[in-house]
């Protein structure tokens, strides 16, 4: 048994449950609209907030849509690492012999550890995805997973990768 004390509610990190994004999409909006009422000066994170808010806001409403939120309640449920990533394993040899940091481990749909994992995987540079590579990564997990990701897991993967970047 490890000594220690779970989390407190108000210690737990800020994360956007997959079941409830609507508060923190809405949130994003009021900030959007506090900076614009109250002008310059801004500072360089609020400036660049505004400048790429209009570029966000298709990809909000795609999140909001009936169809990504009827996605979001049928895909199957598990305890997620919730920082999955090659940077949190050990391995001995070919095979994983330890994960780490498990701070963010929540129930949650089990795909998004998938998403955070291939984000960080093949969007090395910040910007674009290898989408080749995802695809070949996907379509190797399928063959060895022991429960394959579903139909919706696929159809949701890029809402998912919306909602890792929205969480910060």
């Amino acid at each position: 048994v490890l000594p220690g004390r779970p989390y407190l509610p108000s210690e737990l990190p800020p994360l956007i449950p997959m079941t409830d994004a609507e508060p923190s999409l809405k949130r994003l909006k009021e900030i959007y609209t506090a900076i614009q009422k109250r002008g310059p000066p801004v500072s360089p994170a609020e400036d660049f907030f505004l400048k790429h808010y209009e570029a966000l806001k298709p990809h909000f409403e795609k999140i909001r849509s009936a169809r990504t939120q009827e996605l979001i309640q049928r895909v199957p449920r598990a305890i997620v690492h919730g920082d999955y990533h090659q940077g949190n394993l050990k391995f001995l040899g070919p095979e994983i012999s330890g994960i780490f940091e498990f701070e963010y481990a929540r129930p949650d749909a089990r795909v998004r550890d998938l998403a955070n994992a291939l984000v960080i995987r093949y969007q090395p540079d910040g910007s674009s995805f290898d989408f080749n590579k995802i695809k070949a990564f996907i379509t190797h997990y399928q063959k060895a997973a022991a429960i394959p990701l579903t139909n919706e897991e696929l159809e949701l993967l890029p809402d998912v990768f919306r909602l890792w970047y929205f969480e910060g």
